[in-house]
């Protein structure tokens, strides 16, 4: 698994979310909400819960994955509801789901380093 192109994959995810906001379109809360049906959760409830499972890291990335979907789930919500100004700070440099993304990439980082 090449945790640095699944993390990428969620950065896009901005772009997903500012198009959104901007043709005033509606996205699929699931789609964002739910942290086992991304490429990185499928890998972090299977293979790499057997693989890795018992180091604190590992859980420490599931946790921030975790909380990283929810913060992706308001803005989602939020955009739905036609709430952009909500979804615009969740999603600026100082809001939320910025600091949620680089959570999951911090644990990603300390993960890695463990086991290589």
């Amino acid at each position: 698994m090449d945790l640095e192109s699944a993390f990428q994959k969620h950065a896009k995810w901005v772009e997903e979310f500012c198009v959104a906001i901007f043709e005033r379109d509606t996205v699929n809360v699931e789609t964002y909400g739910i942290d086992t049906i991304c490429e990185l959760g499928k890998w972090l409830y299977g293979e790499g819960k057997t693989q890795y499972g018992k180091l604190n890291t590992y859980s420490e990335l599931v946790s921030r994955h975790a909380a990283f979907h929810k913060v992706a789930e308001k803005v989602a919500q939020a955009i739905n509801k036609k709430d952009y100004i909500l979804a615009e700070y969740l999603l600026s440099e100082d809001g939320e789901y910025a600091a949620a993304s680089h959570a999951v990439y911090i644990a990603i980082s300390k993960l890695k380093s463990e086991t290589h």
